[in-house]
């Protein structure tokens, strides 16, 4: 059965998938993932991945020191908003609750889809600097929505890039 996007997401043109899928695929042949993964190597994924405690209902300071690890900035009023009884927070919990933490994105509905873009959404939001002219958290927002939910948000290493027009064509 074909996967049926939301009506109000963004068509991706004709082309980009092919082009993207070689391009995924040239730099997962270039690049040493088991290192990156290894448990007596000196990168983060596996940090990522084991940081106690990493609890499928809750955030907590442990997340953010996770999504920290690899080289992740997350700023000291984020730190202050996740863990306590912030408005923020309870809007953050409440999102990721509407996304089921045992559906893997092959399987994933379109429910189930824009319940896990509104969760990243919410994870940008509380990231987000408010005293800052220009802040999109977008690559941190991902990596904070992959570690709770990890069979159906993935998260790569970090970008060197920026992209501020994030939309659900992007989420992956």
């Amino acid at each position: 059965m074909p996967l049926i996007p939301p009506s109000d997401w963004p068509t991706v043109p004709r082309g980009v998938l092919p082009a993207a899928t070689v391009t995924v695929t040239e730099a997962l042949g270039a690049a040493p993932l088991e290192l990156y993964y290894d448990l007596d190597g000196g990168f983060a994924g596996t940090s990522f991945e084991t940081i106690a405690p990493n609890d499928r209902t809750d955030i907590s300071g442990a997340d953010l020191h996770a999504v920290a690890m690899p080289s992740m900035n997350i700023k000291p009023a984020a730190t202050r908003r996740v863990p306590d009884g912030s408005r923020q927070r309870a809007e953050l919990l409440e999102s990721m609750r509407q996304v089921p933490a045992d559906v893997a994105l092959p399987e994933a509905n379109p429910h189930v889809l824009q319940a896990g873009w509104d969760f990243y959404c919410a994870c940008r939001r509380v990231l987000k600097d408010p005293g800052a002219q220009r802040s999109d958290p977008w690559v941190t927002a991902t990596k904070l929505a992959a570690r709770k939910r990890p069979l159906l948000i993935r998260s790569a290493t970090p970008s060197s890039g920026r992209r501020s027009d994030a939309t659900p064509t992007h989420f992956a």
